[in-house]
């Protein structure tokens, strides 16, 4: 009996010498979605590729992972076409107002690579966008 009250007192004593770290001032919250459904992001990415990319067509799309930051939404889709599979990223800006709200899209085209968006995350939550292949051009349009 003496030993188990022994242990409690330890876990309890060890419990409540946690370090509690109250600055969340990077911590995201509000994890906002840049699509409410699949049907929504097929739609999205069908009129991206047919004002863009006309001999591309969008059979399918694979999976969205999304990155959150503070001040954006990252959404990397990764999709099937008749040209292969690919990948792009779209980007929503996370304003205190509504109206100062932006979107875009990028994309990494080139010749000499089957060139892929990645995302780069630091140890501080900043996100980066790039190319995968130095011969890639990144390709944004804003909406």
């Amino acid at each position: 009996m003496k030993t188990k009250l022994l242990w409690s007192l330890l876990l309890l004593s060890g419990v409540g010498c946690v370090k509690s770290d109250t600055n969340l001032d990077n911590i995201v919250i509000k994890q906002e979605a840049i699509f409410a459904s699949k049907k929504e992001a097929v739609e999205k990415i069908r009129r991206y590729l047919s004002e863009k990319k006309a001999e591309e067509k969008l059979i399918d799309i694979e999976n969205i992972s999304y990155v959150h930051t503070p001040t954006r939404t990252i959404a990397l889709v990764f999709y099937q076409s008749n040209t292969g599979t690919h990948n792009l990223v779209v980007e929503r800006t996370t304003g205190q107002q509504e109206e100062f709200r932006t979107e875009s899209i990028t994309v990494c085209d080139g010749e000499l690579c089957a060139c892929k968006v990645t995302a780069r995350i630091d140890n501080t939550g900043n996100v980066t966008i790039g190319c995968n292949c130095s011969s890639c051009e990144m390709i944004t349009t804003q909406y």
